[in-house]
């Protein structure tokens, strides 16, 4: 049965090939890249997702952003609004959104989840995680947010996956041919099943760490899973 991994892949594989991909920019007043709510990639992943981001990064060439850097990578939970310069850890909105996720973690013991290959979207890389534990989260999440949970629901968002992206695409694709070609044969890979420990509030900024682009994640809240 194809799943939505698959739709994805085939989506946009030809939309690589010819180089019609979108491309992501820094973050922007209004944009992409607001405060979100995320759990804490494990030491396990990071380690799985380092060889598959050099990969990637020997077909893409420069100009993109290696969100698979640890100081980036990230499962993200929730968006909670859009991109504000002036957003801060004191902020209602945000006190409010931690709270929640406080609580959230407080009810849910930690999921496990199993990484399972990689996929294309029109503007990334991405890392496909598979769960049946992480929706109970989800949903536990988005009761406790109350209002404060709008923001996906007015873009018409519905999250049916878990991923973690390797490599967002903010300009032209070196090899495009090759990246969708080792993308086809990574679509399965060895799987590494892993346990986050936390969840966090977290704000993005663009910043050049290794010598790579990366979105850097800087967490203002941070919560461990019950035990």
């Amino acid at each position: 049965m194809q799943s939505r991994f698959d739709e994805l892949f085939r989506a946009s594989a030809t939309l690589v090939r010819e180089g019609r991909q979108q491309r992501d920019s820094i973050p922007v007043e209004g944009g992409r890249w607001p405060i979100s709510l995320v759990m804490d990639q494990p030491p396990e992943l990071t380690r799985a997702l380092l060889p598959l981001t050099s990969a990637v990064l020997g077909f893409v060439g420069s100009g993109h952003f290696v969100t698979g850097h640890p100081e980036a990578a990230h499962i993200t939970l929730r968006a909670l609004e859009p991109r504000r310069g002036a957003t801060r850890p004191g902020d209602p909105l945000v006190r409010r959104c931690a709270a929640a996720l406080e609580r959230s973690t407080a009810l849910t013991t930690a999921p496990t989840f199993t990484l399972t290959g990689v996929t294309l979207t029109p503007i990334s890389v991405m890392a496909q995680l598979e769960t049946t534990e992480g929706w109970q989260l989800m949903q536990i999440l988005e009761a406790e947010l109350g209002a404060d949970a709008h923001y996906e629901r007015d873009l018409g968002m519905s999250r049916d996956i878990f991923y973690s992206n390797v490599i967002h695409l903010a300009g032209d694709i070196a090899d495009p041919s090759g990246l969708v070609d080792w993308v086809a044969a990574h679509r399965q890979i060895a799987p590494v099943r892993f346990t986050p420990r936390t969840a966090s509030l977290v704000h993005f900024d663009h910043a050049t760490v290794d010598g790579h682009q990366i979105i850097r994640m800087n967490r203002w809240y941070t919560y461990p899973f019950a035990t």
